[in-house]
């Protein structure tokens, strides 16, 4: 193949090889890299393989064309003409195994993994009616969509200053309803397509819900990361840049640093706040400092356990807040050198994986700088900067059936003794 290449190698052709080449080598020093030497720093392998089939659960025939993929990563494939899927290289932690097909509702699978092996699972798909859109002429659409997009837009993506660099590409599939009392609510009826040219990641984003009402912003969805190719060497070194500031002072950062015992390394400060629901204002409340060891325990399945009553807030000293925070909290003031937020736990304890994911769906509301930070900052839950340290904590699992090599025939998990 390659004599066939020499003839087209004229001067302005090889520069454009060269520059693409300096391109492929800086992101294959960066990004993969830095997954590989992380990876080596995790107790397991990535030697995990889920396989399986997608069916319709109410007649039990493979759907083939599904998409099956684990949730906030870029892990995913599609079933293929007999309803099979097959996703491999995963890592040990908590996960969520995601299907979702046009005409069907949804279903996923939340697991611990713990033993580089094979699992298969049968993903039942319930089927749902959705009405035709139909064709939409743009010039046609009515104002107030347009208007409820822009909102959809400044609440799903955020406002910060990547959030001006992140478009949605399928804006048509959205469908909007707001009522008089301010609930403001959005579904698809597709997943939306998201290019972020700040952290250089296209999003497809199987969104279920959307609901907005009296300051409280809640969702439900997941997504599945792709990378996007660099136009250049420095935008090539502009994403790497910006992942790692995506990642630094994260909820995930702190979460990480926590279970590390690394705190003080990483820039984090913790205070407990017991009392703050007896105030109007959060600044009031009384602020007491904390240690790893007032919040964070181990329980009898070695599995680290998040544990507290009213808010914990922390402080991140490593990055001052963004120029855009103070008009989003709207304060009248200069941005701060530090960024601070609060963390309450819905129903404690909640379980938190190495990974530095909370387990139990919902299982925690943010206030402050992590809630200002939304999808525009979004990265996916693989993605570890070059010196992070181990993880800490062992998984446990209960709901997954492990299934022997080779994987059982496509009858039996058609059948009732499937996971």
């Amino acid at each position: 193949m390659l004599d066939r290449l020499y003839p087209l190698l004229t001067p302005r052709v090889l520069r454009s090889l060269l520059l693409a080449a300096a391109i492929c080598a800086v992101l294959a020093a960066t990004v993969p890299q830095s997954f590989a030497q992380a990876d080596s720093t995790r107790s397991g392998t990535d030697a995990i393989t889920l396989t399986g089939v997608v069916l319709d659960r109410s007649t039990g025939t493979p759907l083939p064309g599904a998409h099956v993929f684990i949730a906030q990563s870029m892990r995913g494939t599609t079933s293929d003409a007999d309803g099979r899927f097959e996703l491999t290289g995963i890592h040990r932690g908590a996960k969520r195994l995601y299907a979702s097909m046009l005409g069907y509702e949804p279903t996923s699978i939340d697991l611990f993994l713990r033993r580089d092996t094979t699992y298969t699972f049968a993903l039942r798909l319930l089927p749902r009616v959705i009405e035709s859109p139909g064709v939409v002429v743009e010039a046609e659409r009515d104002p107030d969509w347009y208007k409820r997009l822009r909102r959809f837009e400044r609440l799903f993506l955020g406002s910060s200053e990547w959030a001006d660099e992140c478009t949605i590409q399928n804006p048509e599939v959205l469908r909007f309803e707001s009522r008089w009392w301010g609930k403001f609510t959005a579904k698809a009826v597709a997943p939306l397509i998201i290019e972020n040219r700040a952290l250089g990641y296209r999003i497809k984003y199987f969104l279920q819900d959307f609901e907005a009402s009296g300051g409280v912003i809640r969702w439900d969805g997941e997504p599945l990361f792709a990378p996007l190719t660099a136009s250049s060497i420095e935008e090539a070194r502009r994403w790497k840049s910006n992942r790692r500031r995506a990642y630094f002072g994260s909820f995930r950062h702190f979460l990480r640093a926590l279970l590390n015992d690394r705190l003080d390394q990483e820039a984090f400060t913790i205070y407990r706040i017991p009392r703050a629901g007896m105030y109007h204002s959060l600044h009031r409340a009384d602020r007491l400092q904390a240690d790893r060891e007032d919040i964070l325990s181990v329980n009898a399945d070695d599995v680290a356990e998040l544990d507290f009553n009213g808010r914990l807030e922390v402080i991140y000293r490593g990055e001052p807040e963004s120029p855009k925070y103070r008009h989003w909290s709207r304060e009248d003031r200069r941005p701060a050198d530090l960024q601070t937020s609060q963390v309450k736990l819905n129903d404690p304890p909640v379980r938190v994986d190495r990974n530095g994911k909370i387990v139990e769906p919902y299982g925690a509301t943010v206030y402050q700088y992590f809630a200002f930070e939304r999808l525009a900052e979004l990265i996916p839950l693989d993605y570890l900067p070059d010196d992070e340290p181990a993880m800490v904590g062992v998984d446990a699992v209960d709901d997954v059936r492990f299934q022997p090599i080779p994987p059982p025939t496509l009858e039996q998990l058609q059948s009732d003794r499937s996971p």
